[in-house]
């Protein structure tokens, strides 16, 4: 899609960060999405310039100041600004060679600054067992763990968390993606689980969440009945979207409202620098996001290879209308030790010891509970974890007993009739959360390795595209 360099903007009450940026894309030349692109939303927010300081004035009762002659301001040649865009000989007497040379050493520095955050973030943000996140696009604790340098790094980089939601709640109206609901629950039916969210709620990620004792946890969430639960956590900042609704959405209003072109059915076979060869024909492009999903094998496979990505497969339930509404997601002590922010914490590993003993067959199989709601009242309910670079399309019933098994546990009541089922797969690998590399000039590979690419979609779009263009801000043309 579509993105100029992302222009400096100051916070209005009228304008969003998400409208201002997004403007200059409708000057650029359209975009050619030839592989399921990164969706990206450039933001640069500068801060509101400093007001002056005004002193007061001196009271009557001081005696009055002796007078100060004044001196003219001595006039001062101004030097026209140039606007073909060419450099010329400044006052400092540099030539446009020289400028040229500091404008290249500028962009060089500013790419290396923006693949160090990069990296530092996804450094921050590895965790050795994987995540996913299914159906929600915004989750805290798949965010850090309880490391120092880890939490710090992710201090430099939180402004990008703390626009993630504003994005989604910008974008969705526009699109016409509905936010089914906000928050998280997540439940805890032994004390080492309760342990846990203790913990959490001492770091900056549990900052705005409150622990719930059984008693407001059933009062606030009547559904959730089930006779073990000791207590709950309550998180305000996760939204819920459905995805078949929201892709097909999402791409028909970046059509219509920024016209970018994507070419649907059609595969891209090589990239090099300044193309892209497809099944219809060779488009040329000076900038190239090469962005697979969890295609491993047909674009730049050796690069994929070499940074340990496999494949994530999970297994999926809906569930007919049980007849009563929740309010926000559901999780439950299985999802406090998979999930980082958790599962990180010193406090998670006697839970992991009374799973490993209590549930040994959900931790084989990677089962942990998600349940949300859809708007025809359905519940969407998961799922499984299995790793392989091909897996199987097959899903088992034993599984999807797993993990109603767990539902019940936690509704305390046997789960509504299953109306489907499915499969999903994504990228994954267990020493990071993100892979970008770059191939060959003008040229990004990026790949998010695990469930949480809703989350991060926007973030990681903006660092890709902000980095391929900075190479030349002088010419125009497209990006595939």
């Amino acid at each position: 899609m579509a993105k100029s360099a992302p222009k400096k903007i100051t916070k209005k009450a009228d304008k969003s960060p998400i409208k201002a940026a997004a403007k200059p894309a409708a000057k650029v030349a359209k975009a050619v999405v030839a592989k399921p692109a990164v969706k990206s939303a450039a933001k640069t927010i500068s801060k509101p310039p400093i007001k002056p300081v005004v002193t007061a004035k001196a009271s009557a009762k001081f005696a009055r100041p002796t007078p100060i002659e004044t001196v003219p301001p001595r006039a001062v040649p101004v030097t026209p600004v140039p606007t073909n865009g060419k450099p010329r000989k400044n006052q400092a007497g540099i030539s446009p060679r020289e400028l040229e040379n500091f404008r290249d050493l500028l962009l060089a520095k500013r790419r290396e600054i923006v693949g160090d955050m990069s990296q530092m973030e996804r450094e921050a943000l590895r965790s050795a067992g994987g995540s996913n996140l299914s159906n929600l696009p915004l989750h805290m604790a798949d965010m850090g763990t309880d490391n120092y340098e880890q939490e710090f790094t992710l201090g430099l980089v939180e402004k990008d968390r703390q626009l993630l939601r504003e994005i989604w709640a910008e974008i969705a109206p526009q699109a016409r993606v509905p936010i089914l609901h906000r928050g998280l629950v997540m439940t805890a039916r032994r004390e080492e689980a309760v342990a846990v969210l203790e913990a959490f709620l001492a770091t900056e990620m549990g900052e705005g969440c409150r622990l719930l004792a059984a008693g407001e946890l059933r009062r606030d969430h009547p559904h959730l009945a089930g006779e073990g639960l000791l207590a709950g956590l309550w998180s305000p900042h996760d939204l819920r979207v459905e995805s078949r609704q929201a892709i097909p959405r999402l791409a028909a209003w970046l059509e219509a409202r920024w016209g970018v072109t994507f070419l649907w059915g059609v595969a891209a076979l090589a990239v090099e620098t300044g193309k892209v060869s497809t099944t219809r024909g060779v488009i040329a492009a000076r900038a190239v996001a090469v962005c697979p999903g969890d295609d491993l094998s047909a674009l730049f496979p050796e690069r994929v290879a070499a940074a340990g990505v496999t494949r994530c497969k999970l297994q999926m339930l809906r569930l007919a209308d049980p007849g009563f509404r929740i309010s926000a997601a559901v999780m439950s002590d299985l999802g406090l030790a998979r999930y980082a922010g958790y599962a990180a914490l010193p406090q998670a590993e006697a839970l992991r010891a009374c799973l490993a003993r209590e549930q040994p067959r959900h931790l084989a199989e990677g089962v942990h509970l998600i349940v949300v709601q859809s708007a025809d009242g359905s519940l969407v309910v998961g799922d499984s974890h299995h790793y392989a670079p091909t897996p199987d399309p097959f899903s088992r019933q034993s599984v999807d007993d797993l993990i109603l098994d767990e539902f019940a546990q936690v509704f305390g009541r046997a789960a509504s009739p299953v109306t489907e089922r499915w499969t999903g797969t994504y990228a994954s690998a267990g020493d990071r959360a993100v892979l970008v590399d770059t191939p060959m000039a003008g040229v990004r590979l990026a790949m998010v390795t695990t469930g949480a690419g809703a989350s991060t979609g926007f973030a990681l779009g903006e660092e890709i595209v902000a980095d391929l263009m900075s190479g030349d801000f002088r010419t125009q043309g497209a990006m595939a």
